[in-house]
């Protein structure tokens, strides 16, 4: 309500970015949690770190866990909560600095 345009500007652009990164965060947490109510249990989830999500399992059953995770991100019940279809960008690799 500033009558200052710089200020008002900065408020606005704080707004949606808040909806935004809050909306992420709160996918993301329901993805964590469908991801381990569903995981076998050696699997492991090691880090979070924003967005992402870097998980542990034997290589043998690395596409089982894939298709868990892809699912926990983008499934039945997520795709609910946005009105644009969700994608993700899912690397397997050895080291999590590999998967950028």
């Amino acid at each position: 309500m500033s009558g200052d345009q710089k200020i008002r500007n900065r408020a606005e652009r704080q707004i949606f970015n808040a909806k935004i990164q809050g909306s992420s965060a709160d996918l993301t947490k329901m993805a964590m949690v469908r991801f381990w109510k569903h995981k076998k249990e050696h699997w492991t989830l090691n880090l979070t770190v924003h967005d992402e999500l870097v998980i542990e399992c034997p290589e043998n059953e690395v596409e089982e866990a894939r298709a868990l995770l892809e699912w926990a991100m983008t499934g039945d019940g997520i795709q609910d909560y946005v009105s644009l279809p969700l994608k993700i960008d899912l690397h397997v690799c050895d080291r999590w600095s590999e998967a950028k």
